[in-house]
């Protein structure tokens, strides 16, 4: 295909994904901003800073700024990285902020470092818990105006609620370790799972079930309630202590920012009673009673039920409550075992005929990453809490079923020789046994569905009709099903490590050093260099001194902004971030302030940084306001000027007549 004809097939062919060019302008695929994405942003931030700075003086706008990015003020978008940005006219010069399109997590954080770069206050605004945008402004309070317009500011104090990890300190890890071992032992022996007289298959009874017939979950339920007070979570333990619960599903909801900063929101219960609790961890006084759920988590006699509870439910209850999961069955790891195609809960669901799966899918695009600190939530956000724990504990049950059958059951020929699976199950006795005679002797307990005086017609060749029930001692023989309850106990010490992150390796460093070292920003010293690793120290001792996560004293990225910009008073330290964590909005940051000077000095700095923002937006208004009775004022001294001047050319003629 010759040159020309495949520039014409690139620039005028069909459309893709059944967008227009022009469409397709307006939707960002992009993961993230390129090298020539950084360079125009750049720009663009540089042009807002100087247009604003000549509005704020009354200068005219210099249209050889501009000639670059091909600004104008006219209404043509600009777009950047698949963004479109504001135009820079004097509409959106004169607001005390400039909101910048919603970008996702990478292209957000390149956003507020090129910010700290060009001097701007910058703040992530959330107007929903699923909706946000990045507002930027010259003036020193004009993000004050973009945080009041935002419906939900989080309020949470995260250092008030002290994590029982770091709360108990070495005595934590000691129970850590008790708790190990608990579950250890169903590790070692899964068969003690399955309890005797609780767990039993009825094959014939089960073959037709599904979640087909389950009802969604509904604000209006009368089966569930909100747990956001003490009194409240006390209730809601002494509920399930006295309907002698057998199985408990249970999901949570958190904040994840890093492993060092993260901290559980919600907790969601469901019981084979059939009541179902949403426990607000965040309400007031409610962190201090999670830890009465222990007990029911500890108990092997009840069996806890979650999907991928490895990722941060095991190690959310552990690090923030002393809650440990003894005896679990893991959907998920079921789900594996039976090679679904799809291993997310909501697909899980629908393949076993939950008719609202859709909808639950959709719940879970919207609300799963969103952010859980939003207070109050949101229905839909309830809703979707209680659907992570609404059919688990059927859910069970049928994959205990589909896990079983090929072991324990043929539908095809429900007549079997008894001879033959008497004879299986003894030999998986006999193996069990080997495995730890003394603590556990299957082959005493095992209850074959056949008669021993039935055994002998059955060697003889003749058969019976085979009982569609099985009870614990016999699903014990199934390898499948014990495969599964292994890797669910495992799954279960999955328990927060507490090893402290490598600040060098932190990706906001390294973004920033790689920019230095590319001449995007000016070069580190070793001054800095040695700043930000005194910072990550002082950052540990600050955690250990307020019993929290060290990522609720400072993110180490922040930290990385501080040792670049080297802030000493607290209007300069809101200019790298406007909205810092609760630690830096105490007065007394001098240990801090003490460091960042020291850098300074070896480095030949003043002391005192200069804040290039101190302007304010209410002296803008005022600029504005005078500016506009100065023009009154002239326009009318021009129009009394007119006037005398033509009652003087008046009477200049009268003269000449």
């Amino acid at each position: 295909m010759g040159r020309r004809k495949w520039y014409k097939k690139r620039r005028y062919g069909k459309k893709k994904n059944g967008f227009s060019n022009e469409a397709r302008s307006n939707i960002n695929t992009k993961e993230t901003f390129s090298a020539k994405d950084r360079k125009l942003l750049i720009q663009y931030l540089n042009e807002y800073c100087e247009r604003c700075t000549d509005l704020y003086r009354g200068s005219i706008f210099r249209a050889n700024r501009s000639r670059k990015l091909q600004i104008s003020d006219s209404d043509d978008p600009i777009v950047i990285g698949g963004c479109t940005f504001p135009m820079l006219g004097e509409a959106a010069l004169t607001q005390p902020y400039l909101a910048l399109p919603i970008f996702n997590a990478k292209q957000r954080k390149i956003i507020h470092h090129l910010c700290v770069h060009a001097n701007l206050y910058h703040v992530g605004v959330r107007v929903t818990p699923v909706e946000s945008f990045v507002a930027i402004s010259i003036f020193r309070d004009g993000l004050d105006y973009a945080v009041q317009e935002s419906e939900c500011d989080p309020k949470v104090k995260f250092l008030d609620l002290k994590p029982w990890f770091h709360r108990l300190g070495d005595s934590a890890v000691a129970a850590t370790k008790v708790g190990y071992d608990a579950v250890y032992k169903l590790i070692d022996q899964p068969g003690e799972s399955l309890r005797d007289g609780i767990d039993e298959l009825d094959f014939e009874e089960l073959k037709d079930v599904s979640l087909e017939n389950t009802v969604p979950p509904r604000l209006e339920d009368d089966n569930w309630m909100l747990v956001d007070s003490p009194e409240k979570m006390r209730e809601c333990v002494q509920e399930m202590e006295a309907d002698n619960i057998t199985e408990l599903a249970f999901d949570l909801e958190c904040l994840y920012r890093s492993k060092l900063q993260l901290i559980t929101c919600l907790i969601q219960l469901a019981t084979s009673s059939g009541k179902e609790y949403v426990v607000d961890t965040l309400a007031p006084g409610v962190w201090e009673t999670v830890g009465e759920l222990a007990p029911l988590f500890a108990n092997p006699r009840i069996v806890k039920i979650g999907h991928a509870i490895g990722g941060l439910d095991v190690q959310c209850l552990q690090h923030d409550f002393g809650i440990f999961v003894v005896n679990a069955f893991d959907t998920q790891e079921a789900a594996k075992a039976l090679k679904l195609k799809r291993l997310g809960l909501a697909q899980v669901c629908g393949a076993y005929g939950l008719k609202d799966s859709v909808d639950y899918e959709n719940l879970k695009a919207v609300y799963q990453t969103c952010n859980w600190t939003v207070r109050p939530m949101e229905e839909n956000m309830i809703i979707y809490a209680r659907y992570d724990v609404h059919c688990l504990i059927l859910l069970r049950k049928l994959m205990m079923r589909d896990l079983a059958k090929d072991g324990c059951w043929d539908e095809s020929n429900p007549q079997s020789t008894d001879a033959e699976a008497k004879a299986v199950a003894e030999t998986m006795s006999s193996m069990f046994n080997d495995f730890d005679e003394d603590e556990y002797e299957l082959g005493n307990t095992l209850s074959s569905p056949v008669e021993e005086d039935d055994t002998a017609e059955a060697v003889g060749g003749e058969t019976t009709e085979r009982s569609s029930k099985f009870d614990a001692s016999a699903l014990r023989m199934n390898a499948a099903l014990m495969q599964v309850t292994s890797r669910s106990q495992e799954m279960c010490t999955k328990f927060w490590k507490g090893k402290a992150e490598k600040h060098l390796k932190d990706p906001d460093f390294q973004s920033i050093l790689v920019a230095s070292k590319t001449g995007e920003i000016p070069e580190w010293t070793a001054s800095q260099l040695s700043l930000y690793d005194k910072l990550a120290e002082w950052r540990l001792d600050m955690a250990k001194r307020e019993k929290c996560l060290a990522g609720f004293i400072s993110p180490l990225g922040f930290l990385a902004l501080i040792a670049y910009k080297r802030p000493t008073t607290h209007e300069s330290l809101r200019q790298v971030n406007f909205q810092p964590s609760e630690f830096f909005k105490r007065d007394d940051l001098t240990e801090l302030f003490n460091l960042v000077k020291e850098s300074r000095r070896e480095d030949g700095l003043r002391d005192c940084d200069d804040v290039v923002g101190s302007r304010t937006y209410p002296e803008l208004l005022q600029r504005l306001e005078r500016r506009e009775q100065l023009k009154q004022i002239a326009s009318v001294a021009l129009a009394m000027g007119a006037a005398v001047a033509a009652i003087a050319a008046v009477r200049s003629l009268g003269r000449r007549k």
